[in-house]
Order: C-alpha cells, then structure tokens, then sequence
C-alpha cells in the first residue's frame, strides 16, 4: 500500500516552485536591458503634434549608442531630435543626427568624448518632436525600432536583450457643435429667449512639453542636382568637397558597379554623414562598405561608430559614421563610403546619383563647413544583341561571291589572250 502525499505537502512545493520561478523571472527582469519608445502608446488628432522619447533600462557602463526610428511619412514628420540627459550626465558628447522625411526615418547616435567612461542605470537616450499631417486619415501608426546599437566605455558592444517599439493613433477630426442663435430663435420658428443653451464643454489637450535646443547643427537637405553632373568651377585651393567617384561611369544593363563618396581638403574631421539618391527603378543598392579614412584614424580610439540604412523602394543609401575617440580627427583626402549597386537587366541611359543631407563635424562636434558637393552620374547601355546565324554567314557568302566572280574573270581574261 502506497503512503498518501499529504495535499498540503503538494501545495508547500507547488508554492516553492512558483516563487523560485517568480524570483528567476525577476532576476531576468531587473538585469535585462532594454531599449524602447516612451510612451508606448498616444492618441492624437490630424494636425496635432506630439514628441517621443527613446529610453534605455538597466544598461551597465553604456559609452555610445545609436538607434534608427521608422515612421510612416505620409501621416507624420520630424521636426527635430534631441539629445537626452542620461549619457551627457557623464560628460559632453559628440552628436550625429539624420533625420529623412521622404523615407520616414530618423537616426541618431551618440557618444562620450572621454573614453573609458560610460553610464548605468536607466534614462532617455533622445527625444523627437513630431507635426502630424492636418488630413492624415485615422488609424494607428507605428514608431519601429531597428538598428540599436549600444556600445560599453571600451567600444565593445553591450547586448541588447528587449527592443519595445510605440504606436500613435490619429483619431477622426471632431465635428464642431452647432451654436444656437443669441437672438431667441432656436432656428425653427420658435421662441427659446427665456432659455439659456448650455456650452459644450472643449475637450482640454496636453500641452506639447517645449524642449531646449541643442547646439547640434541642423541639418539642412541639399536640393538634388539636376540629370547631368554641372561642372564645378572656381573652387578655391584648400576647399572642403564631398564627391561621387568616379564622377561618370558607364555600364552595361544587368551589371554591377560601385561608387565611392569621397572627401577633400578637411581638417580634424571626427564624423561624417551623407545620403546618396539614385533610381529605384534602375538600380538598387546592395552595401554599403565604411571606407577607411575614419578607421586608420591615428588615436581615433580603434574604430567607428557606424549607421548605414538603404532604402531601394525610395532610392536613397544613408551612412553616418562617428570616431570613438573624440577631441582627435584626420587631416586628408579620403573614402567615406563605397555604395555597391546592381542593375536592372533592361535598365539603360544617363542616371543621376546625387549627394543630399551632407554633414561633417570636427573632432569636438563643430561643423565643418563643406564648400562644394559635386554629384555622380552612370550611363547605363542595353545589353548588345548578338548577331544572328544568317547575319554571320552574309559576310562570307558576299566574300566568296566576290572571289569566285574575281576567279571567273581571270580565267577569261587568260583564254582571250591564249594562255588556255
């Protein structure tokens, strides 16, 4: 006969296991770091503006970062971005900001100049102030995480264990409340005078919280130049240039090619962004490779903060890249990108790649001004249509029809003169 479990001995280490799983749950909570929009959700109307933030949780000795958030551009856009407060409470900063409206992306990255150092704990990471579109249909919209890098005081990348995205719903514009006349008439005939209507009371909206601006430079988009390259003329020596190498190139449809974004005549340059625009419907991106002008950087701090996003539906390929040593820069002519791009196979003629959204910034954050951006071009050819059987035997039938006639002629030529 089986000895009978006591049902409160059951219970004792059913209980027993509930809290040891609460407390490893709890653990893992408290350790975790996560990386997310605040607030996670917010309702709004069309035209209304609003503001998130993008907070890091329980992140150790965290000395850089940088994120990447999507929106649907057609609903809303940025205004601007600033910085939060949590990783400058460890000292200044250096900024790299990129905000693209046509896309619905908005990038950002930040990092202490001090090496070695770095915050914990938890904290906003940046805010960004957002106008809705006054005619943007209702609905709910999304404000996607992607990209999140977090990177500790060495340069050396921290897990990211939880990314927690938002969303914005954009209500129906309210309809006004009608307001009855003041002079007695309630619009049908009859006599109110001695009524007194009673106001509809206005829904009160959260005021938008004003934030400070920051001294990051603004960035303004570059008007996109025209089909053909214009030649840039009366350069002064010395001047800033961010170009497209090679500037023109030819390929056939169905090809590869490559570019370059080059940089000439700077001076202590600690980071750099800039947006190539091409056809989507021609070409399409497929890399983008950092060049080395940044990395071999002497004293640079032994690499670069990187954010590279391509967009082949909208044709536009995005880098920003940062030293990790700040107050240190390069002095010379240099790649800061190669973007690598595959053809349509029935792609063909003049195709511009325009250079937009170009900053530079010296070791200290500065901007450095940028004299000149001379853009690319590529001339795309269809692909040669290769000769026909018939159109290979043509030539040789008209070269033996030439020689036989050639042959014929000699012959008579030798009978009239009696040779045969």
């Amino acid at each position: 006969m089986k000895p009978k479990t006591s049902v409160r001995v059951i219970v004792i280490v059913i209980g027993l296991v509930f809290l040891s799983l609460s407390m490893i749950f709890a653990v893992s909570a408290v350790d975790a770091t996560v990386v997310k929009v605040d607030p996670a959700s917010q309702t709004l109307s069309p035209g209304d503006s609003f503001s998130v933030n993008v907070r890091v949780e329980d992140v150790t000795y965290m000395g850089a970062y940088e994120v990447l958030l999507n929106f649907d551009p057609g609903v809303m856009s940025v205004t601007d971005v600033t910085e939060g407060d949590f990783l400058k409470s460890a000292g200044a900063t250096m900024p790299i900001e990129l905000i693209d409206n046509t896309v619905g992306t908005v990038a950002f990255g930040y990092s202490l100049i001090t090496p070695g150092v770095g915050v914990t704990g938890s904290g906003v990471l940046a805010t960004i102030n957002f106008d809705t579109n006054p005619a943007a249909a209702a609905g709910e919209y999304n404000l996607d995480l992607t990209k999140v890098e977090l990177l500790n005081g060495d340069g050396n990348e921290t897990t990211v264990d939880a990314i927690s995205n938002g969303t914005v719903t954009i209500g129906p514009t309210p309809t006004p409340t009608p307001t009855k006349p003041s002079n007695g008439d309630d619009g049908d005939g009859g006599d109110v005078s001695g009524t007194t209507p009673t106001p509809t009371p206005t829904p009160t909206l959260t005021p938008t919280p004003t934030l400070t601006p920051t001294t990051t430079p603004a960035l303004v988009p570059t008007t996109p130049a025209s089909t053909s390259t214009p030649a840039v003329t009366s350069i002064p020596e010395g001047a800033v240039l961010v170009k497209v190498c090679p500037a023109t190139q030819v390929v056939t449809a169905g090809q590869s090619f490559s570019i370059d974004v080059c940089v000439e005549g700077v001076t202590n340059m600690g980071a750099d962004q800039a947006c190539l625009n091409f056809d989507p419907g021609v070409m399409q991106a497929s890399g983008i490779v950092e060049g080395d002008l940044l990395k071999d950087c002497p004293g640079g701090g032994g690499g670069t903060i990187p954010i590279e996003d391509i967009d082949n539906t909208n044709g536009t390929a995005t880098f920003m890249y940062s030293l990790l040593e700040q107050g240190v820069g390069v002095n010379r002519t240099g790649i800061l990108a190669t973007i690598n791009f595959d053809t349509e196979p029935a792609a063909e003629g003049v195709h511009s790649l325009d250079l937009t959204n170009v900053l530079l910034l010296d070791g200290d954050g500065h901007e450095i001004t940028v004299d000149a951006l001379i853009d690319g071009e590529v001339t795309i050819q269809p692909v040669p249509t290769p000769m026909s059987g018939t159109g290979m035997m043509a030539p040789i039938g008209i070269i033996l029809a030439v020689a036989l006639a050639l042959t014929i002629s000699a012959v008579r030529k030798r009978r009239k003169r009696g040779y045969l």
